[in-house]
């Protein structure tokens, strides 16, 4: 038998409806717990504009093996790309130098092989390859002890 959860009124109190963790289609909110980890310790939250995630496709043929990345995009010019979730506060990362001035939005393409970042104020579109080994996911991950 299928219980359902009534949806609270606006101005009425959420109570077990918000606990639970939703599985969205794909997330670009810089605020929620899958993304909680995507400030580094040199970023303030005010200085990430916006995050993509990818579909889980990862340029790879077997499914089994895609896993999810996210990238964001920062005032200081920088893309950072993490895993997703990335829930540990001051996880690894990792992050690319090109636009010479904030980042103004970022998207993945449709099969996951490349993110696509707009600039501010140097209006740069810029193309970024991710690549993918079979054996250890994304290639341009690196370990906390790197990132600092």
């Amino acid at each position: 038998e299928e219980t359902r959860k009534r949806v609270p009124r606006p101005g009425e109190q959420a109570t077990e409806i918000q606990r639970e963790y939703s599985k969205w289609d794909t997330w670009t909110s810089i605020i929620g717990f899958p993304v909680m980890g995507i400030f580094p310790k040199d970023t303030k939250q005010e200085d990430m504009n916006v995050i993509a995630v990818s579909r889980g496709t990862g340029g790879k043929e077997d499914p089994g093996q895609r896993g999810q990345l996210l990238v964001g995009a920062t005032d200081e010019g920088k893309v950072l790309m993490f895993n997703f979730p990335a829930v540990i506060d001051g996880g690894p990362y990792y992050s690319f130098d090109g636009h010479s001035s904030f980042v103004k939005n970022v998207c993945f393409l449709a099969d996951d092989s490349r993110v696509i970042s707009a600039g501010g104020l140097d209006r740069a579109m810029l193309q970024w390859s991710v690549r993918w080994k079979a054996a250890q996911g994304f290639v341009g991950y690196r370990s906390p002890e790197d990132t600092r």
